[in-house]
């Protein structure tokens, strides 16, 4: 008798994330995870930015965040690294952002604003704070912008999921910027994506953006 490849019908797990197991029933290949940002934790780190700049480091993406200094801009006085692997810099947080994107060109173009153009200074600090990350939700109000970042470790889903067990979604840091620094922010992630789109065409199909 041939093993089918079975879906389960109703998602496991309760809370921000819920998961359906992909494969046969006893042994599973994957699993479809989801979700819900409206039940994730808020991240205890808050991060006010005004200085960015992503590094194109594949396997691996690095966004770097920093305060420049007061009365001048030739140097950052902290900053603030996110690591993210590429898969999921492309998948998860590139492709759920691009009507979030749009949205907010519509909007600073019709309060007269533009995308912020990028400063270029030192990022050789002493005060630095360095994660890792592989979830990522945008968010704008008016002209309050942000970007929380959060970490679903590859363990919960290999070893937790199979058990139908909840997994654990760590809330990391919270970015403050203006919502024209966030623009200019994305456009600069633009020909990222593009380059790992080219890499990884598979990973475009395997996200799924529910709005």
């Amino acid at each position: 008798m041939n093993a089918k490849i079975v879906r389960q019908t109703m998602p496991a797990g309760r809370g921000p994330v819920t998961y359906e197991l992909l494969g046969t029933a006893n042994a599973p290949i994957g699993a479809r995870i989801h979700v819900d940002y409206s039940q994730a934790p808020v991240p205890e780190h808050f991060y006010v930015s005004d200085y960015f700049s992503i590094q194109n480091l594949d396997p691996q993406i690095l966004l770097v965040f920093g305060k420049l200094n007061t009365g001048g801009t030739s140097k950052l006085r902290n900053k603030v690294e996110i690591y993210f692997p590429a898969h999921a810099f492309l998948g998860q947080f590139w492709k759920s952002s691009e009507v979030f994107i749009q949205k907010l060109r519509n909007y600073l173009e019709q309060k007269g604003f533009q995308s912020r153009p990028h400063s270029d200074v030192s990022e050789d600090v002493e005060k630095v704070q360095t994660f890792q990350s592989n979830l990522a939700i945008s968010v704008q109000s008016g002209t309050d912008a942000l970007l929380d970042f959060f970490y679903l470790s590859p363990t919960e889903v290999i070893l937790r999921a199979p058990k139908g067990h909840n997994l654990q979604l760590l809330s990391l840091v919270r970015v403050i910027l203006g919502p024209d620094l966030l623009l200019a922010f994305f456009d600069a992630c633009r020909p990222v994506a593009e380059k790992l789109a080219v890499r990884y065409p598979e990973v475009l199909k395997e996200y799924e953006v529910v709005t």
